[in-house]
């Protein structure tokens, strides 16, 4: 089968759907996700970057001291289950792509992992173990407030009218459209649509990866 021919470039990997938002009322409204632009995703990618920086230097000046004593007495084998349990959920790449059918290469990738992270450990002293036992809950916790705003800016950048194309959410407070002033359930559900949307993106560049006879 031939390459589908296209009018110009910018219509390249240009990916977009409209979905239906209702509540238990029988209210609904249909809006358009799209993927974003370059630019929108540098900008995105930026406002993330400035918002955990800010979140960072704020949490490490109103809780540091908190923080450092609730972990000042523990053992150093607690110290390690710690870290670890918030490290893991940021670990990537640890694993090559795996045929399917093989879903437990994954658990054992990750559990090697795991013993490799925790030996590791093991030769740290209690003193640095808790250093960065702070350091890291610092930026977790700046994680969790951060990429709730980023995701907030990426569904104002991504959700449009299907009528008119414009842009449905403002990250603007003063703002009759502020996203803030929508339900935390219609969030969910279109964060949950978008989502589905990149998976099933990122799913297909996957499989056609695999397939090219150029992988290794």
């Amino acid at each position: 089968m031939g390459k589908k021919k296209i009018a110009n470039i910018f219509n390249l990997y240009k990916h977009e759907t409209i979905v239906e938002v209702s509540d238990p009322h029988g209210n609904a409204t249909k809006i358009k996700i799209k993927k974003l632009t370059s630019d929108q995703s540098r900008s995105a990618s930026e406002y993330l970057d400035t918002r955990l920086a800010t979140e960072k230097a704020r949490i490490d000046a109103a809780q540091r001291e908190f923080i450092l004593k609730t972990f000042q007495h523990l053992p150093k084998s607690r110290l390690a289950d710690l870290i670890i349990s918030i490290e893991a959920p940021y670990i990537r790449d640890i694993i090559d792509l795996a045929p399917q059918g093989e879903g437990d290469i994954e658990k054992t990738a990750k559990d090697k992992w795991e013993s490799s992270r925790r030996e590791k450990l093991d030769t740290e002293t209690e003193e640095s173990l808790i250093s960065y036992l702070v350091d890291l809950s610092i930026e977790s916790k700046a994680k969790n407030g951060a990429f709730g705003d980023y995701n907030r800016m990426v569904l104002c950048l991504s959700c449009l009218d299907p009528d008119t194309g414009e842009q449905i959410f403002s990250m603007d407070e003063q703002e009759p459209n502020y996203i803030g002033h929508c339900s935390q359930d219609a969030i969910n559900f279109i964060t949950n649509k978008r989502l589905e949307i990149a998976t099933a993106e990122t799913q297909g560049e996957i499989r056609r990866a695999a397939k090219d006879p150029n992988f290794t």
